[in-house]
């Protein structure tokens, strides 16, 4: 049986959420703002019949309710959701329309947390390396169609502690400009054009690169310029 809105049951269901304990929701008809949309029409044609003032205030203060349960449960399922994160189950009471939301938010709070971890433990650029390489193969597989050979310029691999100075700074041509820079996240050992070996780097170690390869890492924000 369809639930019968009338301004009493409005304020009723306004009072219930407001004092609700902690994040709990109120227990709402599945289809309630539609049923108050369709309440405030008709209240509004019989209005327009009547011409009564209080009708249009009845309206009025029946539209602030119903926003103001609305904003309740959006700062209830925000905060809930990011109690979900940690562990907590999700609450009970939604409404269809809530359960989406709800799960979006989720979603986009976890793709966030994963995020921020991962800039945190330098994983991050990691994966901007691997990113490099992958887009890499995929050119050397479309040159190899037309005959033409196409050098991996980055390779992937696991930092290396106990890399000595000499491999971490190939040899350069005298002639080659070199830029000085910054790591700012921790950088896996890669191989340019040339096949010359860079890395492995840790974040905050200064070294230098010919100007090319510091301009593909500076444009990727793996280091930062060192000024003299």
């Amino acid at each position: 049986m369809e639930e019968v809105i009338t301004f009493e049951f409005i304020r009723e269901i306004h009072r219930k959420e407001k004092t609700r304990k902690g994040l709990e929701l109120e227990e709402l008809p599945e289809n309630f703002f539609s049923l108050v949309s369709r309440w405030i029409v008709e209240r509004e044609k019989l209005y327009e019949e009547k011409r009564d003032p209080s009708l249009l205030i009845e309206i009025e203060n029946a539209r602030k309710l119903v926003k103001e349960i609305m904003s309740q449960r959006q700062r209830k399922l925000v905060l809930s959701a990011l109690l979900v994160l940690r562990g907590e189950a999700p609450p009970e009471n939604m409404l269809p329309q809530e359960e989406v939301f709800f799960d979006k938010l989720v979603q986009l709070l976890s793709e966030y947390k994963s995020l921020v971890e991962a800039e945190l433990t330098g994983d991050y650029a990691e994966e901007i390396v691997k990113e490099l390489r992958e887009n890499l193969e995929i050119l050397k597989e479309s040159k190899k169609e037309e005959g033409e050979k196409v050098e991996e310029i980055v390779k992937e691999e696991d930092v290396d502690e106990k890399a000595s100075e000499e491999e971490k700074q190939p040899p350069v041509s005298p002639r080659e400009k070199l830029i000085k820079v910054r790591a700012l996240n921790n950088i896996p050992r890669f191989v340019d054009e040339n096949m010359r070996t860079y890395g492995p780097y840790r974040r905050g170690d200064i070294f230098e690169l010919p100007e090319d390869v510091a301009k593909l890492l500076l444009s990727r924000k793996l280091v930062e310029e060192v000024k003299e």
